[in-house]
């Protein structure tokens, strides 16, 4: 029950992932750093919740893979900008573990204080290569 509800609640983050877009057009608040609620977090729940977050990423994959296929089934120009979003989601390769450790060294640093967790795991993305 646990792992579903941290799925539940990796897939918010993702769904949330897509908002920050559309914030910058709109006169809303920025959203708020994360960095303080994972303080909060032992170890292990931040395993968990990135654990979580990571099976949202992937799940996100899977329907970018759909969503490209039909437009590949209709061809337009829509294709090269689908296969760059199925990129972002693509989390192969990382562990919960690896990425744990990498965002624990992040938010320690002045750059990481004021991010937001898609922010966060984007820029650790990058420092591991993917």
């Amino acid at each position: 029950m646990l792992s579903y509800r941290l799925l539940l609640i990796g897939c918010a983050v993702l769904v949330g992932a897509w908002v920050p877009s559309s914030r910058a057009e709109s006169s809303e608040a920025p959203e708020a750093s994360f960095s303080p609620t994972w303080k909060l977090l032992r170890n292990e729940a931040k395993q968990q919740f990135i654990s979580g977050y990571l099976f949202g990423w992937r799940d996100a994959k899977k329907v970018t893979d759909i969503a490209i296929e039909y437009v590949k089934e209709n061809p337009t120009n829509a294709v090269n900008g689908l296969e760059r979003v199925r990129g972002i989601y693509d989390m192969e390769g990382l562990t919960a573990e690896s990425v744990v450790r990498e965002l624990d060294k992040f938010f320690s640093e002045s750059d990481g204080k004021d991010a937001t967790l898609s922010q966060a795991v984007t820029a650790v993305r990058s420092r591991m290569g993917r």
